[in-house]
């Protein structure tokens, strides 16, 4: 009977991340393994009983415990784990025709950086020529095999650079910046908060610490200037549930949601995952119901449209009625 080396690979690979400088929480444990709470605990409790003192407890920026190395173990990166692996430099390069392809140019440009440092670090590490060789021939056939499927619609806008760098910047510093906006010359003072990158690429700010959230398309800033006034980065503000409270990024006060697809959609509608938060229920009818909370109507008919008959709208009641409202008041993608 073969033995199964999952755990002994999961371990190995959860040593090598506790290397780095951010502490690992037991929640980045279960989502990077897919394990549950107590396997979790577990495992980084006999790493932590195991090598003692050479681990810290340390605070993550959002207040969570997590735990990492003082400093590399001995020969620790020299496991095959720790070896760049071709897989790895294709979902790198397929990171890179991402990027592009939503205009962001300066995390091009960075993730472009590291692929050119990784490849460097490839050639020093190799033995021979030979190596090099055999990675490159191997690569080049995978990379190509690696798509990004286009998608209808408008083109981003292109983002300038040294105005998400001059953003970062504030956001790192937590002081307060001052932008002008789709061409006119009033200013507007608020606190970054970070980007959210979709069909459109957004800043999230918030105005004078009011938790309510303002977004601004990046490639309609015209100018950014950092201020000289610090403030207190609300560390229960989550990115993740920002963007899960609104379908797409088109901002409304989050409503219930159902959709049923019929038994001719069904199967279809159960390889998509319409909000990271849905429940879904497969009906004695071979229906699909999909339920979730969110705002963002409009974007929500603009992808129920792709559906024709196939889907009903049990709520919000009166949705496709507030949806023609919504296009006789010129309300745009």
């Amino acid at each position: 009977m073969t033995h199964d080396y999952k755990k002994e690979f999961q371990i190995i690979a959860l040593l090598i991340k506790m290397h780095g400088v951010n502490p690992v929480t037991i929640k980045d444990v279960m989502n990077c393994y897919v394990l549950n709470t107590r396997t979790a605990e577990r495992r980084l409790k006999a790493i932590r009983d195991y090598y003692g003192v050479d681990i810290v407890e340390e605070k993550t920026s959002l207040g969570a415990t997590g735990w990492r190395f003082k400093k590399p173990l001995n020969g620790i990166m020299n496991l095959k784990q720790s070896k760049i692996e071709k897989e790895e430099l294709v979902a790198l390069n397929t990171a890179i025709k991402l990027a592009e392809k939503h205009s962001i140019k300066d995390m091009t440009a960075k993730l472009q950086s590291l692929h050119d440092k990784v490849m460097a670090q490839i050639n020093v590490s190799a033995k021979n020529s030979k190596e090099i060789n055999r990675m490159a021939t191997d690569l080049e056939p995978l990379t190509i095999a690696e798509g990004i499927a286009a998608r209808p619609g408008p083109k981003n806008k292109d983002i300038k650079p040294d105005i998400i760098a001059t953003i970062r910047q504030a956001i790192l510093e937590c002081k307060e910046i001052k932008l002008t906006y789709n061409g006119k010359k009033q200013e507007h003072t608020m606190q970054p908060y970070g980007f959210l990158y979709g069909h459109r690429n957004y800043l999230v700010t918030r105005i004078n610490n009011k938790k309510d959230e303002g977004l601004w398309a990046l490639g309609y800033i015209n100018n950014v200037e950092i201020t000289d006034k610090v403030f207190v980065y609300d560390k229960k503000f989550s990115m993740t549930e920002f963007a899960s409270k609104y379908f797409g990024v088109y901002k409304e006060e989050p409503v219930d949601v159902e959709w049923v697809f019929d038994k001719i959609a069904a199967p279809r509608a159960k390889e998509f995952i319409f909000h990271p938060k849905q429940k879904t229920e497969t009906m004695k009818n071979e229906k699909l119901k999909v339920s979730f909370k969110a705002g963002g109507l409009m974007e929500m008919a603009w992808h129920l449209y792709m559906w024709g008959d196939h889907v009903k709208v049990n709520k919000p009641k009166g949705f496709w009625n507030e949806i023609q409202r919504l296009e006789k008041a010129g309300v745009l993608p």
